[in-house]
């Protein structure tokens, strides 16, 4: 089974409790630990990026979060970025889409799809998603409250005071392993 952490930054690893010489939030060291904690409960998980602070890449993300001291052990368990979602009402104004439909397209592309977008020819002209065989838990480790009704039950909320505790580590940790999985057929 698959299991994939889609991780913000600001507000869950990085809070006012870490200001660095820039004046702008570091990593939390004690967010950072929950992080781990979680990480250590579920050894096969892996991480998708969905905060402002990545990048193009999943390569310039990776680096970018070394630079701002990111330990190896959590950025080489990062295997995605999500899409910076940007709907233009005509050139030069944008509208941002929220995360959580970020967060959809990278499952229904990433897991849904087997990462190559197909689908297969069905019934009377229509298209069907092609079945991977796997079946996936996720959770979304977030202070924005810009998901999808349908992400409610996997979505761990923290504050951005606060960031990642250990209670919200503890609820993570339970639905990345929890009998409540999806299947790659929608």
């Amino acid at each position: 089974m698959r299991r994939v952490i889609f991780l913000d930054i600001d507000g869950v690893l990085a809070t006012p409790e870490s200001i660095g010489p820039s004046g702008f939030w570091t990593f939390t060291p004690r967010c950072v630990d929950q992080l781990r904690r979680i990480l250590s409960a579920c050894p096969d998980a892996e991480i998708v990026i969905s905060s402002s602070w990545r990048k193009d890449t999943i390569e310039a993300t990776k680096q970018h979060l070394k630079d701002e001291g990111l330990g190896a052990d959590i950025v080489d368990r990062i295997t995605g970025i999500t899409i910076r979602g940007y709907n233009y009402i005509h050139k030069g104004v944008a509208m941002s889409i929220p995360r959580g439909v970020e967060i959809k397209q990278w499952i229904d592309h990433n897991i849904h799809s087997g990462g190559n977008g197909m689908y297969i020819p069905g019934k009377n002209g229509t298209f069907r998603r092609k079945r991977i065989g796997y079946d996936y838990a996720y959770v979304i480790l977030d202070d924005d409250t810009g998901m999808l009704l349908e992400q409610a039950n996997r979505f761990v909320r923290c504050s951005s005071a606060k960031g990642l505790t250990r209670e919200l580590a503890d609820k993570a940790i339970a639905l990345l392993r929890s009998r409540d999985i999806h299947h790659s057929e929608p």
